[in-house]
């Protein structure tokens, strides 16, 4: 797993080029299917929340630079997307072999992620949507999703909201 401490590494990195070369390296790692069926001997989803964390720090310090306006917006706005597309092939790739807490902290972070100023972040919207899918359509992340509440109304409203392109602030418990 020294490749993966690399990866992880990279991802972590404050450098634009070590981060995409992170990216790059991570579906390298986890395309082939021993990584991920072998990641967490253990099963207690540890080694699972190390690599998302690193693929979040990544995807946050996209998002920054992503969100500042300047002369290279549209190259952070597609390094942004590439990180959403990795945490998307990544979700979509392992969902079946980490826990729940794994999944919880994915859930989290899509959904803090995916919205600034009180509107969707379009190079993160498509891509989270669906690792948002692929989480739900898994039985078991599915119901203990569906047993926290708050989680499950966060869910649904900004799901409700990105279909019928409404306000990202209301929640379903608005009287209105």
């Amino acid at each position: 797993m020294n490749n993966l401490k690399t990866v992880i590494s990279l991802l972590k990195s404050d450098k634009t080029k070590d981060r995409h070369q992170g990216i790059t390296s991570l579906r390298e790692v986890f395309g082939r299917p021993h990584v991920i069926e072998r990641l967490d001997e253990k099963g207690d989803g540890r080694a699972w929340l190390v690599v998302f964390q690193a693929l979040f720090t990544t995807v946050i310090s996209e998002r920054e630079v992503a969100v500042k306006s300047g002369a290279s917006a549209t190259a952070a706005e597609r390094r942004l997307k590439d990180a959403a597309s990795a945490v998307r092939w990544l979700t979509e790739n392992s969902v079946q072999h980490w826990t729940m807490k794994v999944g919880k902290a994915l859930v989290k972070h899509i959904l803090q992620a995916m919205v600034h100023g009180g509107r969707l972040l379009a190079p993160l919207a498509l891509d989270y949507i669906k690792a948002l899918r692929v989480i739900c359509a898994y039985a078991p992340h599915l119901e203990h999703l569906a047993a926290d509440e708050q989680h499950w109304v966060n869910i649904l409203s900004l799901g409700f909201a990105i279909l019928l392109d409404g306000d990202l602030k209301r929640n379903l418990d608005d009287e209105d």
